[in-house]
């Protein structure tokens, strides 16, 4: 009895019908001669009337170009492209897509048939520009904690070149004047690595 259940969502049609991702096999020229309902459904046209349609009119403008000059071409190189990034039409505007197709020949080598399948990746996208946003505003706030802390850092350091360079006009020993002059030093390249590192995050 369980397995009588079963087999209803096992046979091949529903199979099809009812995958997780469209399903569209159409001619080199785009005339659809299969599509399932999956995909039917999300491009928002009558299961039966899409039949009569061109797979590329699916598109958006812009995919449907970047498949003309791209995708057909590559196609006609190799049998496989995978995850092929176009936009698609839908009745509440359009979605991302990822196409991964297959292209078959005849005993000529003429191609005759492309079966592809449409994975809808709406919210891969939105987690993608969430994490894109979430960095940008760490980058941000690295950069402000960044400049207000070589403020904080610089303005000590000021004070110490500031008095070094008293101390030089001091009379003192050679062994002092060498000391000094190696504070000098050090201090004023540890002023030019904050500078840059400033310059550099600004970028």
């Amino acid at each position: 009895m369980k397995r009588t259940v079963l087999n209803k969502y096992l046979e091949k049609d529903f199979l099809y019908d009812e995958l997780l991702c469209g399903f569209v096999s159409f001619t080199p020229d785009g005339k659809i001669l299969s599509i399932n309902k999956t995909m039917a459904s999300w491009v928002g046209i009558d299961f039966q009337a899409i039949q009569d349609r061109n797979f590329k009119s699916l598109m958006t403008k812009s995919s449907m170009l970047y498949y003309n000059m791209v995708v057909d071409p590559m196609l006609n190189l190799k049998p496989v492209v995978n995850e092929i990034s176009l936009k698609f039409k839908s009745e509440a505007g359009s979605f991302d897509a990822l196409l991964n197709a297959e292209s078959y020949r005849n005993e000529q080598g003429n191609l005759i048939l492309i079966n592809a399948t449409i994975q809808k990746i709406t919210d891969r996208k939105r987690y993608e520009n969430e994490l894109l946003r979430e960095k940008r505003s760490a980058e941000e706030r690295f950069v402000t904690m960044a400049t207000n802390q070589s403020h904080m850092i610089r303005k000590p350091l000021a004070n110490i070149l500031g008095l070094a360079q008293l101390l030089q006009d001091e009379n003192g020993s050679p062994e002092f004047k060498k000391i000094l002059d190696m504070l000098l030093e050090s201090v004023q390249e540890l002023d030019t690595m904050i500078r840059q590192a400033n310059t550099k995050n600004m970028l």
